[in-house]
């Protein structure tokens, strides 16, 4: 539980806050007084697009952005349509989740893939879908999107030039600037032994199994639990135990909050402009802690969705139950995936000694193949100099007992290939004589012994 308690505190910043605000709710304002209320969708993809720019003491480069703007708003149409198809819509859900992460799946585009698979699963459960709601969003969303890496580039630009003392780079042209920051990101490089695919996996499965369950209890934005799978689920049980209580608690503190609010008030500019007072803070403490965040994020979204569909202060406590049952479906996936390591685990522990004997009785057949490498390495002269001693072995049982001459050259090579010293090594031609009576009785080359290196071999 210490990131509970942990506060990034160079990722606070009040301007880049209420800069990156305007830049959001300034679609909806114009919506709302021009009697549009689907540019909400802009507003979406705006606040889509500045949250895939990660920690404001880190941000993304802009080219990165500029593909999130296509990619988030192609995965919102995406998931319309996908909420179309009825029961279809949780495999999809669990697709859909899994591929954003797997292409996300590097360190420089993470934060792309899961904010597409967050966009992607908020089309599935956002109500009011068709086919040609899909094309509005899509376009909409692009928009907002747009808007946001316009208002992004803008921040960018002033606080460099603030930061070098009102000096701009000469050398740089504008061009040069336009090709730095359209300049396409690297693909992912997640393989299917990779613990992100796994991870993808994972966190796929648990947000069809999310989306059941909130199908079956007919909850009203059931596409919240899917989402706070996809936050809270991590590789180890620690941190997504962390992250989900964190989320917990900011949720259920800003849904009182916002049930005060919606309840108590009806007053379109009263609630735009509390609108703007939390995302000032929401984008301000983005990457600072979690459960701080979910404070504002929780009332913003449920106004935002008011002002889209007035009459629903009751969604703060649907907003509750959907956090708490994505919390616990990511505790215990992660659970369910540990527990399935760890007896594979053991499986292979207990395999381990019919391993080992495995390879040991292979030993031979691997050290004699060893061997025949290591002797088509060797040059002329150092091969010519290894069989100098055999032929004068071989010479010396011609002059004696010609007919012991193919069994001892035999057992002589196999006894060099395994290693084994025979008893003809003396030097003298009289401890010879005396090794080659005693050769059928030796210890170290006998028959029998070949004849069991020649069983070992066979099997």
């Amino acid at each position: 539980m210490k990131e509970a308690a942990r506060l990034e505190r160079p990722n606070f910043s009040i301007s880049h806050g209420f800069s990156t605000a305007l830049v959001v709710t300034a679609p909806l304002v114009v919506a709302l007084a021009a009697g549009h209320p689907e540019f909400v969708f802009a507003t979406l993809g705006a606040m889509m697009v500045i949250n895939t720019e990660g920690p404001n003491a880190a941000p993304l480069p802009l080219h990165v952005l500029l593909l999130a703007c296509f990619t988030e708003a192609s995965a919102f149409a995406l998931g319309t349509l996908a909420g179309l198809t009825g029961i279809l819509a949780i495999p999809l859900v669990g697709l859909g989740v899994f591929f954003a992460l797997v292409v996300g799946g590097n360190q420089a585009l993470g934060q792309l893939g899961k904010y597409t698979a967050i966009f992607f699963a908020v089309g599935v459960g956002l109500p009011g879908g068709s086919t040609g709601g899909a094309v509005e969003r899509l376009w909409l969303s692009l928009l907002g999107g747009l808007l946001a890496l316009l208002g992004l580039w803008l921040h960018r630009s002033l606080t460099s030039k603030k930061a070098s003392g009102g000096a701009s780079k000469a050398s740089e042209t504008w061009q040069a600037q336009l090709r730095r920051y359209t300049r396409p990101a690297r693909p992912s490089a997640v393989t299917l032994q990779s613990e992100a695919f796994r991870h993808s996996i994972a966190i796929g499965a648990a947000s069809a199994l999310g989306l059941t369950v909130g199908l079956a209890l007919g909850l009203p934005r059931d596409f919240w639990v899917v989402v706070t799978i996809i936050i809270a689920l991590r590789p180890k049980l620690g941190p997504t135990v962390s992250f989900a209580a964190m989320m917990a608690i900011g949720t259920i503190a800003g849904a009182a909050i916002a049930a005060a609010i919606t309840f108590e008030t009806s007053d379109v500019f009263l609630l735009e402009g509390l609108l703007l007072v939390f995302a000032t803070m929401m984008f301000a403490l983005r990457g600072v802690n979690l459960g701080l965040s979910q404070v504002f994020v929780t009332p913003f979204i449920i106004i935002l969705l008011n002002l889209l569909y007035p009459g629903q202060w009751q969604l703060a406590e649907f907003r509750i139950l959907d956090v708490s049952i994505g919390g616990a479906i990511s505790i215990l996936t992660v659970y369910l995936v540990r527990v399935g390591f760890l007896v594979q685990r053991f499986g292979r522990m207990r395999r381990a000694p019919h391993s080992r004997k495995e390879t040991t009785s292979r030993q031979p057949r691997l050290f004699r193949a060893n061997a025949d490498n290591q002797a088509r390495k060797k040059t002329f002269p150092a091969t010519l100099r290894s069989h100098i001693p055999l032929a004068l072995e071989a010479l010396d049982v011609i002059v004696g007992r010609e007919s012991d001459l193919p069994v001892y050259v035999a057992r002589r090579r196999r006894c060099k290939s395994f290693g084994l010293r025979s008893n003809t090594s003396a030097k003298s031609p009289q401890e010879r004589a005396a090794s080659r009576r005693t050769l059928h009785s030796s210890r170290s080359c006998t028959p029998r012994r070949f004849d069991r290196f020649r069983r070992s071999w066979a099997t």
